[in-house]
């Protein structure tokens, strides 16, 4: 019998939606399939969904099991469906998206078959799907050596991959102690916090094939402008949950362990430069650069064209008319990248 591999999907209020990634699993050509929903306190109709959902799944010859939790984040129910799997694989698709492929677990499962101790997991490519079902965009590989740590570690959160990404278990509890993740916060970085760790000693076998859904909301929350106040609270919580990830890689000697903390640190300092900048908080910028220069970091040279305009005498007025343009701005002149 093929391996066994593991689903986990955390859900709040997807009854509406969740059915999509149910039926790509049923029409799964792999036959060795065991799935765990956990619902994060669901008000709506999940849990009846599911229900239908596990009938199907039997009759399939899968399993699917349903985990309730009160509302306690993302991050807390992986935590609960970790402790629960039993396969050799493991893969975490969200509610919202989908299999873009019914051979996508075979194919997957086969790239990590028979590989030796260096391997740790596979990766596919996505589409970028909107509620019309139109692609709006593809990811792309983080690069081709299989070593793959500071790509992610350095990745944008909106960038990061989930349910294209199949990882060995017994590499993955490892790594991480009593099959548990970082939780405080509550903060969305489970990605990270599942694969870093396994990133730093093995590498990622990638697949050059399309065989994930990821589903784009035009009003979701992570593509909502948020308050200020919240974007700088999301950027010192992501900046906290990678130092905190960083110091339980056990493997990781003191000193690198140091460098690279120090280099997060400049990265999300110089987020919050910008997002000071964007949001006409000059004030907040001569400080943030000025805390940057006092802790010897390296200044991008992006965050010194920021600082310097902040000081011109008409900052508040082009800041108006340059915010409404930012996106075009930082295309423009290359500033989209840290």
């Amino acid at each position: 019998m093929r391996k066994l591999i593991s689903i986990i999907t955390p859900s709040y209020n997807y009854g509406h939606l969740i059915h999509r990634l149910l039926d790509s699993i049923l029409q799964q050509t792999y036959s060795n399939i065991e799935m765990f929903v956990i619902d994060d306190g669901s008000t709506d109709n999940t849990k009846q969904v599911i229900d239908d959902y596990i009938k199907k799944f039997k009759k399939r010859g899968f399993t699917l099991n349903y985990i309730y939790q009160k509302n306690q984040k993302q991050a807390m129910a992986l935590n609960n469906g970790l402790k629960l799997i039993t396969g050799e694989y493991l893969i975490w698709p969200d509610a919202d998206d989908w299999y873009a492929n019914p051979n996508a677990f075979e194919i997957m499962a086969t790239a990590l078959d028979n590989t030796d101790n260096t391997i740790s997991c596979c990766m596919s490519l996505a589409y970028m799907v909107d509620e019309n079902f139109v692609v709006i965009g593809k990811t792309k590989h983080l690069n081709n050596t299989g070593y793959i740590f500071r790509d992610c570690l350095f990745a944008n959160f909106i960038k990061f991959p989930v349910g294209f990404t199949m990882v060995k278990t017994n590499t993955l509890f490892n790594e991480i102690d009593n099959r548990t993740i970082y939780t405080e916060n509550n903060y969305p970085g489970q990605n990270w916090q599942l694969l870093l760790p396994v990133l730093y000693n093995y590498k990622c076998i990638n697949i050059n094939e399309h065989l994930y859904y990821n589903f784009r909301r035009a009003l979701s929350d992570s593509r909502k402008k948020r308050p200020y106040e919240e974007q700088l609270k999301g950027s010192q919580m992501t900046c906290d949950m990678l130092i905190a990830i960083l110091r339980r890689i056990k493997t990781m000697p003191d000193d690198e362990r140091k460098k690279l903390i120090f280099e997060i640190l400049t990265k999300y300092h110089f987020n919050e430069l910008l997002i000071h900048f964007f949001e006409g908080k000059k004030k907040n910028v001569w400080y943030t650069y000025k805390q940057m220069k006092a802790k010897n970091m390296i200044i991008p040279r992006k965050a010194k064209i920021f600082y310097y305009f902040s000081y011109i005498h008409c900052y508040n007025f082009i800041y108006e008319k340059l915010s409404v343009c930012k996106k075009i701005i930082l295309n423009g002149i290359g500033l989209r990248k840290c």
